[in-house]
């Protein structure tokens, strides 16, 4: 129906997205391994709020790193004495998190840095690296991709950054914004939630995924698998 997919882009709202699209396209390497060359901008992404994704994209993602909009965001713990965000860093303006996005910099690892994260030496590092993610989304216009935001409950995050349910019309603007980066159609948006009714609206689809925590087991779920193999890839 939607032709062969050339991009597959995890647009968040958390691990599980990009952590199961590793397990199916890389299963040889554990869930957290991904592919060399296929790093993307919003891998493990906090997404609190897509609506302010649908802003980025808008402004064609030209502020989504400024440093007067970024806090240090270490040691969050939840309820259960879990530690959900270390070593993050929270866009204050666009309401979202990068959890692990600046881990494993080529020599450079973020967690001894964090303290010196605003000295100009720092940033420099992380902003090259935030320069060719930006570069390589947007690129993504002139390939067939396939978007896709995982979402759960998040019961144990808390409050104050927990992600709020994409509503259908918050979808549909985070759809307009992804036309507008590309100035074309030639994408889907994936839209993966437990107990969700499969619907398609034009280039979005609405699916089921009844555990979406199953990439802890390292494999994939039967549900993962099935909604993968609904579609036909041919990737760079």
């Amino acid at each position: 129906m939607f032709g062969t997919i050339n991009r597959v882009i995890s647009l968040g709202n958390w691990c599980s997205t990009k952590a199961t699209m590793n397990l199916y396209f890389n299963p040889n390497e554990p869930w957290s391994k991904t592919k060399k060359g296929h790093a993307d901008l919003f891998d493990w992404m906090f997404m609190c709020d897509y609506n302010h994704l649908a802003n980025a994209l808008y402004n064609n993602l030209d502020d989504v790193f400024e440093k007067n909009d970024l806090i240090k965001m270490d040691n969050i713990i939840a309820p259960t004495g879990e530690i959900v965000v270390a070593n993050g860093i929270y866009n204050a303006k666009y309401k979202m998190i990068w959890p692990h996005l600046f881990d494993w910099v080529s020599g450079f690892e973020l967690k001894e840095k964090f303290d010196t994260l605003f000295e100009d030496s720092t940033m420099k590092t992380i902003q090259s690296k935030m320069n060719y993610l930006k570069d390589r989304f947007i690129s993504a216009k002139d390939k067939r991709t396939l978007y896709i935001i995982t979402y759960d409950n998040h019961i144990n995050i808390p409050e104050f950054i927990r992600p709020v349910r994409p509503s259908f019309e918050t979808l549909v603007n985070v759809r307009n914004g992804l036309r507008h980066i590309r100035g074309n159609d030639h994408f889907i948006l994936l839209f993966i939630t437990p107990g969700q009714s499969s619907f398609v609206h034009e280039n979005i689809i609405l699916t089921n995924n009844e555990d979406t925590r199953f990439f802890f087991n390292t494999t994939i779920s039967q549900d993962s698998r099935r909604i993968f193999e609904s579609f036909t890839f041919e990737l760079d």
